[in-house]
């Protein structure tokens, strides 16, 4: 079901390396799923700062129980920008 989602959708494991990424979001990205998976935000090119906020997400949620949302901005390799809510 996940993979079918219209949204961006991505999941990570505790120490913040991709573990799933939608067909919506592997297109934005631009590559395959061999291309991420088990890879971290800043191994994909992202910013810092958009890999440390990832990391207080699941820091908080390993640490409350609770949901983290948050916004980031982006701009994918093919220079498409915008926001996307991370929940």
């Amino acid at each position: 079901v996940l993979a079918s989602v219209q949204d961006y959708v991505y999941g990570f494991d505790r120490d913040g390396r991709v573990v799933f990424a939608n067909r919506r979001l592997l297109e934005l990205w631009g590559c395959l799923a061999t291309d991420v998976l088990g890879r971290t935000m800043r191994e994909l090119d992202y910013p810092a700062e958009v890999e440390q906020r990832l990391r207080e997400g699941i820091e908080h949620v390993l640490a409350t129980g609770t949901v983290h949302e948050s916004v980031t901005f982006y701009t994918s390799p093919q220079g498409t920008a915008g926001y996307y809510a991370n929940v």
